[in-house]
């Protein structure tokens, strides 16, 4: 069995010759995602191909793409959902996010200091809450492969000074992922706004963003060292890369290369908690080392946060995303 290590040390010239090696006869599977080349994600989706041709012995080929075929033109986020149900592609993978207009119990991971525990994110794959959310997955015709820890720390950056207390919110416009994370930051008397990354830099360069809410990894990805130089780090939210599959796909696979790409899945979400964690952790020593003044959130910070915005988000979830909460892991203590 290779190691893990030399797995990923190896990547590039891996994919490269797994591509070129596979068998006519192989069966292929191609899965767009939103993430960046360089993002842990699609890392994880590289070891992920790996595992399975192995696991199959070279009868399944995972090819991680952003669009399906060359011929093809590309599938945007949008309609990955429908794509990989009519069988356009076989796989995407997107963050949990992408999905709540039609499913809203997946704004949970977005209430302030509900899901950032480590255990818990580990435990959520298998979880009661994953099995309620797969009935409403399964009705728009794909079916969930592996669930991606992408976060579960959070940077609140700022040009001028360190974000510390609830009421430093006040007047900033602040960038934040969905139409749901807002409602926390508008009760502090914030304007929380939703921009694209490649908007971000010019927004700030222009005075027209004060503050971004992002994971660590992404502030990297973002280069926002380059334009602040401040930045409060919190277990404020969390967030998964969801990774499905067209199930009739699955189904038309022989009973050992199914089971080996569902095993090969179940590896992944392992995978992705150990790849996350390490770049989280090595995002910061960048971040410090381009100059970004770190504050790191005590205890007694955490509490006067959780205490001002958790309330109101759970306030603001739908009904249906309120009974998962129930659902949910609990941290352990």
């Amino acid at each position: 069995m290779r190691t893990r290590l030399w797995l990923l040390m190896s990547l590039p010239a891996l994919v490269a010759a797994s591509t070129a090696a596979a068998a006519k006869d192989a069966v292929v599977m191609h899965i767009v995602h939103t993430a960046p080349l360089d993002h842990q994600i699609t890392l994880a989706l590289h070891a992920f191909a790996l595992d399975v041709e192995e696991r199959t012995k070279g009868d399944v080929v995972v090819d991680v793409i952003t669009k399906p075929r060359n011929s093809d033109p590309p599938i945007s986020p949008p309609h990955f959902i429908e794509a990989v149900a009519k069988g356009t592609v076989e796989a995407a993978c997107m963050p949990n996010f992408l999905w709540t207009r039609d499913i809203p119990q997946l704004d949970f991971s977005m209430v302030p200091f509900l899901f950032t525990g480590l255990d818990q994110m580990r435990a959520f794959p298998a979880s009661q809450a994953a099995q309620s959310i797969e009935k409403d997955i399964t009705r728009h015709g794909v079916k969930t492969l592996a669930w991606l820890d992408v976060t579960r720390l959070t940077l609140m950056t700022s040009s001028n000074n360190a974000i510390v207390a609830p009421a430093d919110f006040r007047g900033r416009h602040i960038r934040v992922l969905d139409e749901f994370s807002k409602r926390p930051f508008e009760l502090l008397g914030a304007a929380p706004e939703m921009l694209e990354a490649s908007e971000v830099h010019h927004a700030i360069e222009a005075g027209k963003l004060d503050s971004v809410m992002t994971d660590i990894s992404s502030a990297i990805g973002l280069k926002l060292y380059e334009v602040q130089k401040y930045a409060t780090v919190t277990p404020y939210f969390s967030a998964f890369y969801h990774l499905y599959v067209n199930p009739a796909w699955l189904a038309r696979l022989s009973p050992a290369d199914r089971t080996a790409v569902e095993a090969a899945g179940k590896q992944l979400e392992k995978t992705a908690v150990t790849i996350t964690e390490a770049k989280a952790a090595a995002s910061l020593d960048i971040l410090r080392a381009q100059g970004v003044a770190l504050h790191i959130q005590t205890p007694d910070e955490r509490k006067q946060w959780q205490d001002a915005m958790q309330g109101p988000a759970l306030a603001a979830l739908s009904p249906s995303a309120s009974g998962i909460v129930s659902q949910l892991p609990v941290a352990k203590p």
